[in-house]
């Protein structure tokens, strides 16, 4: 995903948009606790490989898929 961004207080946003892309960025919401993976999991249009190739990133670092939200 190209990025998280919190929302109102709790609330996860993912962000993506595929690599040399014009078209506009997807956008969804996420419940708190959910892990990067869970997200992951639910969030549409990601390549299938993405779990293995893609890299998952917030605030410009890269983070572990299995980390819960709350201890990034």
């Amino acid at each position: 995903m190209t990025g998280m961004l919190t929302d109102r207080a709790g609330d996860v946003m993912g962000v993506w948009r595929p690599p040399f892309s014009t078209a506009g960025a997807i956008v969804q919401v996420f419940e708190p606790g959910m892990t990067l993976s869970e997200m992951v999991a639910s969030m549409p249009n990601l390549p299938p490989d993405f779990m293995q190739r893609g890299t998952l990133m917030i605030a410009g670092h890269e983070c572990s898929p299995s980390a819960p939200v709350s201890q990034i």
